[in-house]
């Protein structure tokens, strides 16, 4: 079919073959959860992607049910055949692209969102206007701002040993400004440099999962470049704070799959990539000398609990324990809290009643604290939460609680 390869129609006609139809995939779906419909669940899905593989479906139909899909992964977990969902949904939405497109204001709702966002210093002008004119906007809107704080100082690296680099990201230097100061901190006290990556771009995430993979692999290639350059000045690895772009940068190698030489690249390159997780042990955070009683209940986002595997959301809770805290377990911890990168922008009628159900498990734990690893969840929680309690990136947590103990500035 023009505009999708030949190659990966055998991929995706490969992967279907594999599900069993079992269904034990949509008892742990959120989108099937909320609607109650066997097309909204994996199982329904795969069904509907299989026919479209053989040219038997209906435009309307397979998009409306491929778009429903908050990529969570939770499904991924529970099915018996191993089924890679994630590339499957990857794959059936640029086919259905290649063969219906979309309408106009879908297209250009996509498209804005897509300039707006992944670009830092757009995303961050748009905020700031948006913080000035504050005044101006409609109260739930206003509220939907994040909230103004002092920029943390940063500790000086001089004593430093080792040297990780770091992308910035693209909405968080906007968002939650503080977080990347966090990380720097945090790892200067653990003796570790943390060295921007030196290059203003997205990690890809959101051209991926926008109808425009041609353009995530323009700004994958673009990073890996430019951190390679890092890597023969020293730098160990390349780590984000953000989740999402921790897991879209491991999976380049799936990115650039045609491309033989890039994927050669991009396999060497995703075993550099790490979640802070990875770089900070429980032994050090317990030598900061943390003392707390506090509770904290820790969110983790798909991207970190299904996407990099559950000993990553298994390593979060091992440092805030190390720091004293006591964790409190959230009711069905396992199911996404409806943010899924523009998923609550484009469905929000699903994502609001995840996130009530989030936020009511969440309120139950009645924990001190409250903290995820994903700005995208960090923000969508925050909303909803509004002013009765902050979220914590768990990085600026730790940091908040080392900066206590040693008192060596305030903020």
């Amino acid at each position: 079919m023009k505009g999708f390869p030949r190659e990966d129609s055998r991929l995706l006609t490969e992967m279907v073959r594999k599900c069993v139809h079992c269904g034990f995939c949509n008892s742990t779906c959120p989108s099937y959860k909320v609607l109650g419909n066997e097309l909204d669940g994996p199982r329904g899905r795969i069904h509907l992607i299989t026919d479209l593989v053989r040219g038997e479906s209906n435009d309307a139909i397979i998009r409306t049910h491929l778009d429903t899909c908050l990529t969570c992964r939770n499904c991924v977990a529970t099915c018996p055949s191993g089924i890679e969902y994630g590339k499957i949904i990857a794959l059936g939405r640029e086919l259905a692209h290649a063969k219906f497109g979309r309408p106009l204001g879908d297209r250009l709702k996509r498209g804005v969102l897509l300039r707006l966002l992944s670009h830092p210093s757009m995303a961050g002008a748009l905020l700031g206007l948006a913080g000035r004119m504050a005044w101006l906007l409609p109260r739930g809107l206003r509220r939907s701002l994040p909230r103004r704080e002092r920029l943390w100082p940063l500790l000086n690296a001089s004593p430093c040993t080792r040297k990780v680099a770091c992308l910035e990201g693209c909405v968080q230097p906007g968002l939650t400004p503080n977080t990347n100061r966090a990380l720097h901190n945090l790892l200067v006290r653990l003796g570790i440099e943390l060295v921007p990556l030196g290059l203003s771009s997205c990690c890809g995430a959101f051209a991926h999962h926008s109808d425009r993979p041609d353009k995530a692999r323009t700004q994958a290639l673009a990073i890996m470049h430019t951190a390679q350059r890092r890597f023969t000045e020293g730098c160990e690895a390349l780590v984000m704070t953000s989740s999402a772009c921790v897991l879209e940068m491991r999976e380049y190698p799936w990115l650039l799959r045609g491309d033989t030489a890039a994927k050669a690249q991009a396999e060497d390159f995703s075993r550099k990539v790490m979640d802070p997780s990875s770089l900070i042990t429980p032994e050090a955070i317990t030598a900061l000398g943390i003392k707390t009683n506090a509770s904290v209940a820790f969110h983790p986002p798909c991207t970190l609990q299904h996407g990099q595997g559950a000993e990553r959301a298994g390593a979060v809770d091992e440092l805030l324990q190390a720091a004293g805290l006591t964790l409190a377990p959230i009711a069905e911890r396992n199911l996404c809290c409806g943010s899924a990168g523009v998923y609550s922008i484009m469905q929000p009628g699903v994502a609001n009643r995840l996130r009530e159900e989030k936020l009511a498990n969440i309120i139950a734990t009645r924990a001190d604290f409250v903290a995820t690893a994903n700005v995208g969840c960090q923000f969508f929680l925050q909303q909803g939460l509004g002013e009765r309690q902050r979220v914590w990136h768990w990085i600026e947590l730790l940091e908040h609680l080392a900066n206590k103990a040693d008192m060596r500035y305030e903020h």
